[in-house]
């Protein structure tokens, strides 16, 4: 996505419906929300976790291993 801007906004238009100067400012708002490395922030996956069991959405605090994967990434 960082490197393939413009393609990327054409994608999210296509799907999302929104025109390619909404998806635009949207990409310039999130994608420093997006590690470099595609892994998931250890820290944001404890909050998550946390507010899952505060929320009461799930009994306790959930197994995040269950929730996501990085598998697919590379070693």
């Amino acid at each position: 996505m960082r490197t393939h801007k413009a393609e990327t906004i054409k994608l999210e238009s296509t799907i999302n419906h929104f025109s390619e100067s909404v998806m635009s400012r949207e990409y310039d708002l999130v994608i420093g929300m997006y590690t470099k490395d595609c892994r998931f922030d250890a820290e944001s996956l404890a909050t998550l976790k946390r507010s899952f069991g505060e929320m009461k959405l799930v009994p306790g605090e959930p197994d995040m291993a269950k929730l996501f994967t990085e598998a697919y990434l590379p070693k």
